[in-house]
C-alpha cells in the first residue's frame, strides 16, 4: 500500500468473536485500494482480542488493531477517528458484513459528485433464519441531495453510521461527551455533523448487511438512563445550533421527536412507559417551546415526514399513551 490512504474503515468490537471473522473477510476483500481497517477492542472479554491479533499477522499493511479498556461504542469510535489517515471515513459494526465492491462503490460516487457524505441502501438480515428484508434507505433511488436546502431530510436518514462515508475533516468535528449515552449515540454522532454537509449523494443498491440479534445492548431501554439522554441530547441541541444556526432547531427537534419520543418509548419497560412518556413530553415543552408548531410538520408539507408528524401528534392530544400497548399496531398502520 501506498501512503495516500482514501478511506479509513473504523470497526469498534466488544464481545464480538463469534462473527468477527465474517466481517473482517467481507472488509479485507473490498476492492478498493489504498485503504485500512481500524479494529478498536473495546475491552472483549471473550475471544475477540485472538482473532483481532490472528487477523493483523495476516493483514499487517491493512489492519490496526487497538486494545483499550472499556468505555463504550462511542469512546471506541471516537479513538478510532481520532487515529484514522484516509481522507474519508467508513464504519463497520464487528458482527454485520458488507458487499465486497461496497467501499469502491461509495468512494467513487462521493469523488464524481464531491459529495460529503455518501450512503448506500442496507438490509437486514435475521439472524437466526438468515431471512432478508426488504432493502432500506433506497426510497430516493441514485440520487445527490442539496442540504443547504432540504436540512429536513436529514431526519429522514437512518441514523446508524455503517452505511455511510464522510469526509474525515467533517466527522472530526463531532459534539465530545465526558459521559456518552448509552442509546442514540449514532444519532448524535451524526446529528452533529450534519451542519457542515452540504451536499449528501445517495446509492440505491443495498451494500450493508445488517444482522439483527436478539437481547442485545439496544433491545431495551432504562428509565434511569433517561438523564444522560436528555443530558446529551441537550449537549448535542446546542452544538449543532452554534455551527449551524436557529435554523437548525427544528431539524432537531425532529431527531427528538423519532429517537427520545418514539424508539425510547417502545424500548423501555411496560410498567415504566407512562413515566418515559411524560419525562419526553415535559423535555420537549422545556426546550423546545415552538415543538407543537414544527414548521416542517404539517400534513400539507414534505409527505416524507408525515410520519414524524403524527409522532407530534400523539404527544400533542395524549394518545402517546396508548401506544406503548399497541406498538405493533402503532409502527404497521404509520408503515415504520
Amino acid at each position: 500500500m501506498n501512503n495516500e490512504i482514501k478511506l479509513s474503515i473504523i470497526i469498534p468490537i466488544y464481545n464480538g468473536g463469534r462473527y468477527l471473522s465474517t466481517c473482517l473477510d467481507s472488509v479485507v476483500n473490498q476492492t478498493i485500494e489504498e485503504y485500512e481497517i481500524i479494529c478498536i477492542n473495546d475491552g472483549s472479554t471473550d475471544n475477540s482480542f485472538d482473532v483481532l491479533e490472528e487477523y493483523k499477522r495476516k493483514y499487517p499493511e491493512l489492519i490496526k488493531v487497538y486494545h483499550k479498556e472499556n468505555q463504550g461504542v462511542w469512546k471506541a469510535r471516537e479513538f478510532g477517528i481520532s487515529v484514522a489517515t484516509g481522507e474519508y471515513i467508513g464504519f463497520c459494526d464487528c458482527d454485520d458484513i458488507v458487499d465486497k465492491s461496497m467501499y469502491e462503490k461509495m468512494y467513487s460516487s462521493i469523488i464524481q459528485s464531491k459529495a460529503d457524505m455518501v450512503i448506500c441502501a442496507f438490509v437486514r438480515v435475521d439472524d437466526e433464519t438468515g431471512k432478508v428484508g426488504k432493502a432500506e434507505m433506497n426510497g430516493w433511488g441514485n440520487a445527490t441531495l442539496n442540504m443547504t436546502e432540504e436540512k429536513e431530510q436529514f431526519a429522514l436518514f437512518n441514523t446508524a453510521p455503517w452505511n455511510k462515508m464522510i469526509r474525515r475533516d467533517i466527522i472530526q468535528k463531532h459534539v465530545k461527551f465526558d459521559k456518552p449515552p448509552r442509546v442514540a449515540e449514532d444519532m448524535m454522532l451524526l446529528l452533529s455533523v450534519y451542519p457542515s454537509i452540504k451536499k449528501v449523494e445517495l446509492i440505491a443498491e443495498p451494500l450493508y448487511y445488517y444482522y439483527v440479534r436478539k437481547n442485545t445492548a439496544m433491545t431495551y431501554f432504562r428509565l434511569e438512563e433517561m438523564n444522560v439522554f436528555q443530558q446529551s441530547m441537550l449537549i448535542t441541541q446546542q452544538y449543532v445550533i452554534n455551527n449551524g444556526g436557529v435554523v437548525w432547531e427544528d431539524v432537531v427537534e425532529l431527531f427528538v421527536l423519532i429517537h427520545m419520543g418514539l424508539s425510547v418509548i417502545l424500548r423501555a419497560e411496560a410498567k415504566k412507559s407512562k413515566e418515559c412518556i411524560k419525562r419526553v413530553y415535559n423535555y420537549l415543552e422545556n426546550h423546545f417551546q415552538n415543538w407543537k408548531r414544527n414548521k416542517y410538520l404539517s400534513i400539507f408539507m414534505h409527505k416524507r415526514l408525515l410520519k414524524i408528524y403524527l409522532i407530534m401528534l400523539c404527544y400533542k392530544t395524549k394518545l402517546i399513551y396508548f401506544i406503548g400497548r399497541f406498538n405493533k399496531l402503532f409502527l404497521k398502520m404509520i408503515g415504520w
